[in-house]
């Protein structure tokens, strides 16, 4: 896979499209004072953990 195919796939991956969402999401609910900062900060953080903690050993068939 070249480097062009790879960064396409990251940015066309589910994952990666719900976390910048969120992110964009929980930036306006935030700048607009709808809920309070810290729950935003808290709800941002499972989500990037979640998503750069998972086992990525088993994609691609254990390969790294």
């Amino acid at each position: 896979m070249t480097l062009k195919e790879h960064i396409v796939s990251k940015f066309t991956s589910g994952q990666w499209i719900l976390t910048v969402t969120c992110g964009i999401v929980f930036a306006y609910v935030s700048i607009k004072k709808i809920i309070p900062a810290d729950a935003v900060i808290a709800i941002l953080s499972m989500v990037f953990i979640s998503y750069f903690q998972r086992d990525r050993s088993k994609e691609n068939g254990g390969v790294k």
